[in-house]
């Protein structure tokens, strides 16, 4: 007997603030990797962990709440 399992996968790329993403670089992670891109200051490293558990909880459904320690 088989039990339903859903099997979710989320990418992003965390990119520090000082890079600029560049629009062909967005259409590769995304076409390619079915991923997004963003920038994120990671001299602020309270608010680039924040950035980072936040957008891990939202796309797990909460499983994954705390990826990495502030």
């Amino acid at each position: 007997e088989f039990t339903k399992v859903d099997l979710k996968v989320a990418n992003n790329i965390f990119i520090d603030e000082s890079v600029t993403i560049k629009k062909d670089f967005k259409t590769v992670a995304e076409s390619v990797y079915k991923s997004a891109a963003q920038n994120v200051n990671f001299a602020d490293s309270d608010k680039a962990t924040e950035t980072v558990n936040k957008w891990a909880s939202d796309h797990t459904n909460a499983k994954i709440q705390e990826l990495f320690k502030p």
